[in-house]
């Protein structure tokens, strides 16, 4: 974060970026509606590293149980999102195969990682890319 800072014209700790960050916080609704209808026939998880200044952001504006059955943040859990520890956890919780989840994330390294773990993937581009994707899968 200090090499980023210093780029970006930031003198004073990286700090100051995660506080920026949280203070620019943009919650998608839209996508926490569709997240919600789903939940209504799936078993839905957060799964993501983001890190514990947006987590306390992301918490102060969104009832996360209101959209998810479970949520892991990596920086909790001490884990990166697709180590296998991880992934056998929220296999044994949701009582599920591999082949039985579907990563949505926007990182196509995650994507990757998560096809060659053996799950179903959605790369995430936009809600309504996102709607049609979805659609299609069920």
């Amino acid at each position: 974060w200090s090499g980023l800072s210093k780029k970006l014209g930031f003198e004073y700790h990286w700090s100051i970026l995660a506080t920026n960050n949280k203070k620019n916080l943009i919650v998608n609704w839209t996508l926490l509606e569709v997240i919600k209808e789903l939940r209504s026939n799936f078993k839905i998880a957060l799964l993501s590293n983001m890190d514990p200044t947006s987590i306390s952001g992301i918490r102060s504006e969104v009832k996360l149980s209101d959209f998810f059955d479970k949520v892991y943040f990596s920086s909790e859990i001490k884990k990166g999102k697709l180590e296998q520890e991880v992934v056998n956890t929220i296999l044994k919780e949701f009582n599920a195969t591999t082949q039985e989840l579907l990563l949505i994330d926007d990182y196509s390294g995650n994507i990757e990682k998560a096809k060659s773990l053996g799950m179903k993937t959605l790369l995430f581009k936009d809600v309504q890319e996102f709607k049609k994707e979805i659609n299609s899968l069920l």
